[in-house]
């Protein structure tokens, strides 16, 4: 059962796909698009999943589920991942690379590869108050408020000690 995401409870588990590169507005929208009727017809032992797909920042596709009703199974986290691979074939995109971390530098996501962080820190690239994503939040009220952090207080702080 699709439904807005803002609709879903705080407690809702979600799941964060990061991007290789920035989407375009025409991918956003088909992604959305196509979000909607996966969430549509998502389901976990035959029972519908209120569930909601969202895109922000152009680079992150978040799939959220509220488990107050229906707890995402095992089959149905299967096929949430065959939606995030067929994404992956139909745009040429990586969402499944969890190699690459992202910042936020002024409006702009940018990542870097986890062997090349402490070059980047060393340069001055990023530094302690830069803006860290943290894609292993695991509800909506942590995306809200623990997903965006500085660096210092992310898994870089030992970067920065």
């Amino acid at each position: 059962m699709n439904v807005a995401f803002e609709k879903l409870s705080d407690q809702a588990r979600v799941w964060i796909y990061q991007s290789d590169r920035k989407l375009s507005d025409d991918e956003v929208r088909q992604i959305q698009e196509k979000g909607n009727q996966f969430s549509a017809q998502w389901s976990a032992h035959g029972k519908g999943l209120k569930s909601a797909v969202t895109i922000l920042y152009h680079q992150f596709i978040i799939l959220s589920v509220d488990e107050t009703a229906h707890a995402a199974s095992g089959c149905s986290i299967d096929s949430s991942v065959n939606f995030i691979k067929e994404i992956e074939n139909t745009y040429d995109v990586k969402l499944l690379d969890r190699s690459l971390v992202a910042f936020l530098k002024g409006e702009d996501v940018t990542t870097t590869s986890f062997q090349k962080i402490a070059e980047e820190i060393h340069s001055g690239n990023i530094d302690k108050s830069t803006p860290t994503f943290n894609n292993t939040v695991q509800t909506k009220y942590d995306l809200k408020n623990n997903w965006l952090i500085p660096a210092e207080k992310s898994w870089l702080s030992r970067y920065f000690k």
